[in-house]
C-alpha cells in the first residue's frame, strides 16, 4: 500500500528481486505491522481467516463467503498492545501479503484503520498502518536479516507512544 511508512526492502539487481520474492512464495520472509483500529477487538489477540478478492476495477479488496475465481485465502494474527480513546494498537503478523490484506480484514470486523477512508474509517488523517519489521535471508549471503523500525511521533501513534517505547 502506497500510504503505508515503515521498513522496507528494495532488490538492487534482477536475481535479487527474484530470490526476495521466492522467499515471499516459500513464507520465509516475514513481515510485521503496527495499526491504530478505530475500536477494540473483541479478543485481545487471535488469528483472522479469510478469502479476500481484489477488484481492480476499484482498487478495493473484500472478504468473499466462499471460494471463487481470483479469491484468496488471507491470514494473519494479531495482538492488542493497549487502548487509548476508543481506539487499539495492535501488532501484526502477516502469514499471506494480499493486498489491502490488514485494512480490509480489520476493516470486515468493525474495525477500520484510523485514517483509513477507503474501508470505512470516519477519521482523516495519516493512515494508521505502519512496517514494523522485516526479516529475511540475504540473497548472496542467505544471513538471516532483521530490520525494525518504531513509527515516529506524531498522529496516529502519539496516543500509544508510552506503549510503543515498552515493546
Amino acid at each position: 500500500d502506497a500510504a503505508v511508512a515503515g521498513v522496507m526492502v528494495l532488490a538492487r539487481s534482477r536475481m535479487a528481486a527474484e530470490l526476495l520474492s521466492e522467499q515471499v512464495r516459500a513464507r520465509t520472509f516475514e513481515k510485521e505491522y503496527l495499526a491504530v483500529l478505530s475500536g477494540i477487538p473483541d479478543a485481545p489477540e487471535g488469528t483472522l481467516r479469510d478469502l479476500l478478492f481484489y477488484d481492480r476495477a476499484s482498487r478495493t479488496a473484500r472478504v468473499m463467503p466462499a471460494p471463487g475465481p481470483d479469491v484468496k485465502e488471507a491470514v494473519l494474527d494479531y495482538r492488542v498492545l493497549g487502548t487509548a480513546d476508543g481506539c487499539a494498537l495492535v501488532h501484526i503478523r502477516l502469514h499471506t501479503g494480499r493486498t489491502h490484506q490488514i485494512r480490509v480484514q480489520f476493516a470486515s470486523r468493525g474495525l477500520p484503520l484510523l485514517g483509513d477512508r477507503k474501508y470505512g474509517a470516519q477519521s482523516d488523517g495519516p493512515l494508521g498502518l505502519w512496517s514494523y519489521q522485516i526479516v529475511f535471508f540475504h540473497p548472496q549471503t542467505n544471513e538471516r536479516l532483521v530490520f525494525t523500525h518504531d513509527p515516529p511521533q506524531a498522529e496516529p501513534w502519539l496516543a500509544f507512544f508510552d506503549t510503543l517505547k515498552e515493546k
